[in-house]
């Protein structure tokens, strides 16, 4: 049974859960000072809130924690693309991880050679998702483990995190003597947050609406296809809210909150709702 903490240094609030053999069993929130937009900006005042927030999870779980974590990153701090590579084989042989994983290799060397100078030097890969295999001229495949070919090709995207920001977190982490085990995309662990080995998911759009960005991940037969963020998110619609109704900053939260739908054809037109 893996357990592990998942961690999000969002703009408003951060988040830790503990997770334990993939479901959520506890969560703590605590106020993120030192950090705006999604990023550090304060180490001290975002590591002692990080403690803070940790100290809550303790408390809430009744446990011991786990001493390793995966930190969310948002979208707006990422570099991704996506690239092509092949491998040829001497004659007709069976395809394995082994050769799966060269090809992943080949393709964070590709990226970074696309990407340029400074996304080398300053950046490190923390996804390779494949997205398509082909096996000489058969295309479309998902997963090539098992079958016989003499070249294999893969298409993935790729996605890199700058170094200073992975540096940062781990160094925030190693204070409360906990091990950095990985980055993760926003959109990319929220996907895997609602997914699980039971569903397929065959042309999808997530949409995660934070406080200051919002990233969206379209997936085209259960692989990535669009994956960017737009620095717009809840902060600017209660902002907006404020300015175009001239109300105060806790009646824009209490709108939102009370009359905030994304399903719009449920809201019944006839209402009306006081302000």
């Amino acid at each position: 049974r893996e357990s592990y903490l998942g961690i999000d240094f969002g703009t408003t609030t951060i988040r830790i859960a503990l997770v334990n053999n993939r479901s959520v069993v506890g969560i703590a929130t605590g106020e993120p000072r030192g950090i705006k937009g999604g990023n550090i900006v304060n180490y001290q005042s975002a590591k002692d809130s990080f403690l803070t927030t940790l100290n809550r999870l303790r408390l809430e779980v009744s446990s011991s924690l786990p001493k390793q974590a995966y930190v969310v990153v948002p979208g707006n701090r990422v570099v991704t693309s996506v690239v092509e590579t092949k491998i040829s084989f001497p004659g007709i042989q069976t395809i394995t991880y082994n050769d799966v994983n060269e090809l992943k290799n080949k393709v964070e060397k590709s990226a970074l050679k696309k990407l340029g100078y400074h996304v080398k030097n300053h950046y490190e890969v923390i996804h390779i998702i494949p997205q398509e295999f082909a096996i000489e001229n058969l295309t479309g495949i998902q997963n090539p483990i098992g079958s016989h070919g003499k070249e294999l090709s893969m298409r993935a995207y790729a996605v890199f995190a700058p170094k200073s920001t992975i540096q940062t977190y781990r160094s925030i982490l190693k204070e409360a003597g906990i091990e950095l085990k990985g980055v993760v995309l926003q959109s990319i662990s929220a996907f895997y947050g609602i997914r699980d080995e039971r569903t397929y998911f065959n042309n999808i759009l997530i949409i995660c609406l934070g406080a200051g960005n919002t990233e969206y991940l379209f997936k085209k037969d259960d692989y990535p296809v669009i994956a960017d963020n737009i620095p717009f998110g809840g902060e600017d619609i209660l902002e907006t809210i404020v300015n175009m109704l001239k109300v105060s900053r806790k009646e824009a939260e209490r709108l939102v909150y009370q009359h905030g739908s994304a399903d719009v054809f449920r809201e019944n037109k006839e209402d009306v709702i006081d302000i």
